[in-house]
């Protein structure tokens, strides 16, 4: 009888947002926490272990500490993105609507008056 192995699919694939886990640490540098930091999925590799490499979020560039920014520009490395493993993510948030809260929407406002000089 002739079985086919099963592979487990990633659980994530390119462009779904994600976080990373609480506890979770820079590879590169143990002492720098990366916890709910979110990003996008870029690329997937799939071995002996699934991989992600994750682009970072505006919000969360805006945040990063200045000794990572000193480190990659120092080590050459890339401040926008970093490979983990797929234990380390969990789904990240939803994109927000362009029209969140509003129940009317007219390009030139509620009775038009808005774009007028």
């Amino acid at each position: 009888m002739n079985q086919t192995p099963c592979v487990a699919q990633p659980r994530f694939s390119a462009g779904s947002r994600v976080r990373v886990r609480t506890g979770v640490t820079d590879p590169d540098l143990p002492d720098l926490p990366l916890g709910d930091w979110t990003g996008t999925v870029a690329q997937v590799e799939m071995g002996n272990l699934t991989t992600y490499l994750i682009r970072w979020s505006r919000k969360t560039l805006r945040t990063v500490p200045p000794a990572l920014r000193e480190y990659c520009e120092k080590e050459d490395a890339a401040l926008d993105r970093i490979w983990l493993l797929e234990e380390d993510l969990e789904p990240g948030p939803k994109a927000p609507s362009p029209l969140k809260g509003r129940t009317h929407a007219s390009p030139a406002g509620l009775d038009g008056r808005s774009r007028r000089n």
